[in-house]
């Protein structure tokens, strides 16, 4: 049951509204030692043709190196590790946003000195190309455990740019929403399962409640600088709005839960599907 709490917290604080609240990370930037490099085979893809890219993740060090690889291409785009953008805006992420373990040891991809490796990338599986024109990508990340869980340095890795001209295509279609009126509905849960569910969506709503309340009353409290850092007016605001959203979801929703025994996460969300959410075993 415990387990379940913790899970509804970080998924309806996590993902319910497709966005993370976090603060900037500090620490040292990890070593230019490992680089990423893109290419394309071709710079023009019209709307029947997948856009597709090549990574190459090279460690140019004289030592051994590991990856985070749930932050690389090694098994499809896992989370939005690419820069997408047309005209200066970015292009919406449609991919998977997880509610991972924290990675161990086996999360990591190695890459001894001189080694590198290369993927092929079909990115509008996760990216909308829904309109013509320049698209901009790059990759792009900073993460404190991208390049090793115990180094609770800042990883970066980022990539130079690559322009490709491409023709509109439509989005990948979106599952509905069973119409429950703001209630839940559930697929693959046993009884079990529903009703821990149940205790605990009440409590994610009752800690969103609380947090908003205490959001609106005590700008700048003890709570908040626990959890978002030295008060300033844009992050409060921004904050507060999230958990506004968060409230709102919780009270008035269709929320769909799923039941997926075969995830290796705690739960899944895409963002064309905000109120639906996968649960891992």
């Amino acid at each position: 049951m415990a387990r379940v709490f913790r899970i509804m917290l970080g998924a309806c604080a996590a993902v319910l509204v497709g966005a993370f609240l976090t603060v900037p990370a500090s620490g040292q930037p990890a070593s230019g030692d490992v680089t990423v490099t893109l290419s394309t085979a071709k710079q023009r893809f019209d709307k029947s043709t997948d856009v597709t890219v090549t990574v190459v993740i090279a460690n140019d060090g004289a030592t051994d190196a590991q990856v985070l690889s749930w932050l690389t291409p090694a098994d499809g785009i896992q989370a939005p590790i690419f820069d997408v953008s047309r005209n200066g805006t970015p292009a919406t992420y449609l991919g998977i946003l997880a509610k991972r373990p924290a990675p161990t040891a086996h999360d990591y991809l190695a890459l001894p000195a001189g080694a590198s490796l290369e993927y092929d990338v079909n990115l509008s599986d996760a990216y909308s190309f829904a309109k013509s024109g320049d698209y901009t990508i790059g990759y792009s990340l900073t993460d404190p455990q991208l390049l090793g869980y115990r180094a609770r340095t800042s990883g970066q890795l980022s990539s130079d740019s690559l322009t490709l001209a491409v023709e509109g295509r439509p989005d990948p279609s979106v599952r509905a929403i069973p119409d429950t009126a703001g209630g839940l509905s559930y697929t693959n849960c046993d009884g079990q399962q529903q009703s821990d569910l149940d205790i605990a969506f009440a409590g994610a709503a009752e800690y969103a409640a609380d947090a908003f309340e205490y959001l609106r009353h005590e700008r700048a409290g003890p709570r908040f600088q626990l959890w978002f850092g030295a008060f300033n007016t844009s992050r409060w605001q921004t904050v507060k709005s999230h958990y506004s959203l968060i409230r709102s979801a919780t009270e008035s929703a269709p929320v769909a839960f799923e039941c997926d025994s075969n995830s290796p996460y705690y739960a899944y969300v895409f963002p064309r599907q905000p109120y639906r959410i996968y649960l891992g075993s």
